[in-house]
Order: C-alpha cells, then sequence, then structure tokens
C-alpha cells in the first residue's frame, strides 16, 4: 500500500503551504518494524502479522505525520494428517470417526472436502464421520477446499460371517434317552453334537388326567462334550418328561441348533418301569434283521416291541419311526417304509423314554 499525505488546511507564516513543500516530507527509516516496512515513496509492504506505526517528517523537522497500519498475511495449510478413532468396523451401521491435524497449527482455516472411493464399503459425511456399508477396503480423503492439500486413510469393514445353523428336531441329530432310574432320581444320556458349546435341559412331571405341567429350564451345561445329566430329589413312582437342547455361541449369545424328542421315565419304587431297549421282530419279509434293501418305490412292514426292564409300562406314547433321509425312505407313524430314492439312510425306532433300535434301509 502507498501512504498519501494530507496537509493541513491552514497558514505558515501567513503563506500557504505549497506542492513543494508537501513533496519535501520524508519518512523515518526506522518505520521498519517487524510488521511491516516502508520505502521512501510511502510504500509500506506486510512482513508479519500485526500493527505498525508509520511516521513521517518534513524535512525542515517542523512537521510530523503518523498513520498505524495493521498487516495480516495468511498462513497456507502445509500438510493434513488423519487419525481415526478405529480403522477395521466389525458390524454393518457401525461408525468411526477420522479427526484431521492440520500443519502448522496457526494456518487459516478451511472448508474440508470427505470423500469415499467405494461407497459400498463406507461412507462419510460432511464432518468425516465414517459408516460401514458393506464387506470390503474404502479409501477415505479429505481435501482443503482450494484442493491444493489432500490426505487419505484405508477404512477396513470385516463383518464376521455368522454361522450356517440348520436347527434340527428328533432323532436326526441329538438322541437324548433315560439310561437309569431309581426311586428318586432320573438320568438323561444324549449323543454329543459336533460344534455344540453346551446343553440346556428342560422338564417337569408329566401330565396326569387331571393336571398339566409345563416344561421349564433344569438345568444349563456349560461344555460340548457332556452327555449326561441326572435329576434328583424327585417322587417315587412317579413319571417325568425332559427334552434336551444342543446350543452355540453366536455373536455372544448362546442360540439352539438341536432339540431332542421328549424323553418319559418313570422312577422306582412304584407298580409301572421302564423299556430297556427297542427289538425289531420283522422288516418287510425278514426277520430279526437291523437292515434290509428295497427297491424304488417298494414298501416294508417294521414290526417292533418295547422290551420292560422289569415292571409293566405305561404308555405315555406308542412307538415311534423317524427316517435320517426321507429321500431315500419315508416311514409312517406306524412303521411302514416306502423307498423313495437311491441311497442309505436310518430308520429309527424309539420308545418313550428314548431308548431305540437303528435300521440300516438300503434303496437301489
Amino acid at each position: 500500500m502507498n501512504i498519501r499525505i494530507k496537509i493541513p488546511d491552514k497558514m505558515i507564516n501567513n503563506q500557504p503551504y505549497t506542492i513543494r513543500e508537501y513533496k519535501i516530507f520524508r519518512l523515518h527509516k526506522d518505520s521498519a518494524t517487524n510488521q511491516a516496512t516502508v520505502d521512501e515513496n510511502g510504500k509500506v509492504t506486510a512482513v508479519g502479522n500485526g500493527t505498525a506505526t508509520i511516521t513521517a517528517t518534513s524535512v525542515s523537522g517542523s512537521y510530523t505525520v503518523t498513520v498505524s497500519v495493521t498487516g495480516k498475511i495468511p498462513v497456507e495449510i502445509q500438510k493434513l494428517t488423519i487419525e481415526a478413532e478405529k480403522e477395521t468396523l466389525t458390524k454393518i451401521g457401525e461408525s468411526t470417526e477420522l479427526k484431521v491435524k492440520i500443519e502448522p497449527e496457526n494456518a487459516d482455516l478451511q472448508k474440508l472436502i470427505w470423500k469415499s472411493d467405494n461407497e459400498k464399503v463406507a461412507i462419510t459425511d460432511e464432518n468425516g464421520k465414517v459408516t460401514a456399508v458393506g464387506n470390503g477396503t474404502a479409501e477415505i480423503t479429505v481435501t482443503t477446499e482450494d484442493g491444493k492439500i489432500t490426505a487419505s486413510i484405508m477404512i477396513t469393514v470385516k463383518v464376521p460371517d455368522e454361522p450356517t445353523i440348520n436347527k434340527t428336531t428328533g432323532f436326526r441329530r441329538l438322541r437324548a434317552r433315560s439310561v437309569k432310574q431309581t426311586k428318586t432320581s432320573v438320568t438323561l444320556q444324549w449323543n454329543i453334537i459336533k460344534d455344540a458349546d453346551g446343553y440346556f435341559v428342560y422338564g417337569n412331571r408329566c401330565n396326569t388326567g387331571t393336571k398339566s405341567y409345563k416344561y421349564r429350564k433344569l438345568a444349563t451345561i456349560t461344555g460340548g462334550d457332556i452327555s449326561t445329566w441326572t435329576q434328583k430329589d424327585l417322587k417315587k413312582g412317579t413319571y417325568y418328561k425332559y427334552v434336551v437342547k444342543a446350543c452355540r455361541m453366536v455373536n455372544g449369545k448362546k442360540v439352539v441348533t438341536d432339540t431332542s424328542i421328549s424323553v418319559h421315565a418313570v422312577t422306582g419304587g412304584g407298580k409301572y418301569g421302564n423299556a430297556k431297549a427297542v427289538s425289531v421282530t420283522q422288516i418287510g419279509n425278514k426277520k430279526n434283521v437291523s437292515k434290509i434293501t428295497l427297491k424304488m418305490g417298494k414298501t416294508a412292514q417294521i414290526k417292533a416291541k418295547e422290551v420292560k426292564k422289569d415292571k409293566k409300562i405305561a404308555r405315555h406314547r406308542k412307538l415311534c419311526y423317524e427316517s435320517s433321509n426321507t429321500k431315500v425312505a419315508t416311514v409312517t407313524p406306524d412303521g411302514l417304509i416306502r423307498a423313495t430314492g437311491k441311497g442309505t439312510c436310518t430308520i429309527w425306532v424309539y420308545a418313550q423314554n428314548g431308548v431305540y433300535k437303528a435300521l440300516k434301509i438300503t434303496v437301489k
């Protein structure tokens, strides 16, 4: 900038100022400061932020003029650095805040522009908040409004695959049965389910002709390798019912994967007893066998019975039948096998307390 000196409108020795007198005003050399410099022609140059006083004096020294000049030099951004709260997101919809470090710290602020190069993985808002959308990686970039300075960071979205759980009910995977009964206890046993993290046992007294009893949780068993449990302090000569459920940990929660059939067992000391086994006496035209081969479309009737342990059995249900693969063979509630496709499967015949006989069926 140039300083222009205005001569006061008055007389000196009864004579007006002249243009000649104006031109002989000079600027002090010591008017230069850390904020501004000035040359002999009144040109002021800012060299730092702040206020400087510029002084001009006539050659004769009779007159002095001062002016204050404020200098403000823009400080440009030299570098941007992104700091992430989290660089890996593990859930869809999870967010992380990105913060920008500006260098130098006293740089003039500019609007920052945020952008994601892969919005199928992560999106960002105008403030640098990044939200997970899908698995993968996305480069998040921040740029000054003038486009001169930029920085970027990689954000990874990795959502763990949830295990596929095909829930089953019945004999196909989890076979529970009562293997021991005393006057005051019932012991259950089941086959270990692969990948199970534990089991739940539900039960209550069996329904009577006048009263119904709902299942309630009796035990939570931690450990997939445990396959037996005993309920104690029961009433003698009384029927009890049970269901066993296998579970797995999924995202921190126990999820039931398999549920057994209901098991009905009576405690000792009464007039009724339990089955100790299931006997298959005939399959189709073959007696005392545990396997049979059928042609597609053919049928075969199973003849079976419970083998009592000691006392007669009070039935809560009759013998049941189940196929491991209905695409190979089906079986009716009365034990009629029908061959439906080539292959091999198992037909289970089980009593109310869960003891069973496994039959191998081959279809050609």
